[in-house]
């Protein structure tokens, strides 16, 4: 099971506050993430600004409530941010899982762009 985190509204945090805050916000989502999973998942930054968590042998409601209590970990517990104030940010999650949705990379990449989408619209709370 894949879960692919975005934080909404990443591009505009990127250019009113500057790339430095947005890679602080990305490594506070990791650091998160990490707290909330076990050591044989991984986690990892996919392209510029995605972070993608690989459940091992999870079962697709074990990953829902993981995937949950990453969501709330991240909206609680705001990014100390280089200018000394609390920024609050929200991601996104899609679930992806093989076979389920797709049996080759191409087809579970398709997948996930598909479900992002929609999300990545919505503003940032800055």
């Amino acid at each position: 099971m894949l879960l692919v985190f975005e934080v909404i509204g990443i591009e505009q945090i990127n250019s009113m506050r500057g790339r430095a805050v947005a890679e602080e916000v990305l490594s506070h989502l990791v650091s998160r993430a990490m707290a909330e999973l076990r050591s044989a998942d991984i986690v990892f930054r996919y392209g510029r600004d995605s972070v993608v968590a690989l459940l091992n042998d999870t079962r697709a409601d074990i990953a829902s409530s993981i995937s949950a209590r990453i969501q709330t970990a991240v909206r609680q517990n705001p990014v100390l941010a280089r200018s000394d104030k609390q920024l609050y940010v929200d991601v996104s999650v899609t679930e992806v899982s093989c076979p389920k949705d797709g049996e080759s990379l191409r087809d579970i990449l398709q997948v996930l762009r598909a479900r992002n989408a929609a999300d990545m619209r919505r503003p940032a709370v800055l």
